[in-house]
């Protein structure tokens, strides 16, 4: 999987995100989370974007410069290569040094969408 170029499209769950999908990248690592989870991947965007985060009810925001995102299959025993593409959680990294924790804490990250994915 690693090298592989994939196309991220929005599916679901976050309307405000969808305009900033479809995105292209490369997966450039295989990371496990805190429950043994070993299919999420790190993508490397091929062009960055920057998002602002709610961050308080308080109208507060937090800008976050995307050049990676992770994701995962939301499908059981799925695979993200297959050919039709599968169903993916989308997870932005607001502070890239947490994706050096092995194994990688899921709430360091801010799952924004659903999303589809296909390697192209």
């Amino acid at each position: 999987m690693i090298d592989k170029k994939i196309k991220i499209e929005y599916y679901d769950q976050n309307e405000d995100f969808a305009k900033y999908l479809p995105k292209t990248g490369v997966i450039a690592k295989q990371l496990i989370d805190e429950y043994g989870n070993n299919n999420w991947f790190l993508v490397k965007i091929d062009e960055p974007f920057e998002y602002q985060l709610k961050v308080s009810e308080n109208h507060q925001y937090k800008l976050i410069e995307c050049k990676n995102m992770l994701i995962r299959s939301r499908i059981k025993n799925e695979d993200i290569d297959l050919p039709k593409g599968t169903s993916v959680f989308i997870m932005l990294i607001p502070d890239e040094s947490k994706l050096s924790n092995n194994p990688i804490i899921t709430k360091d990250f801010i799952h924004i969408a659903w999303g589809s994915a296909k390697i192209i």
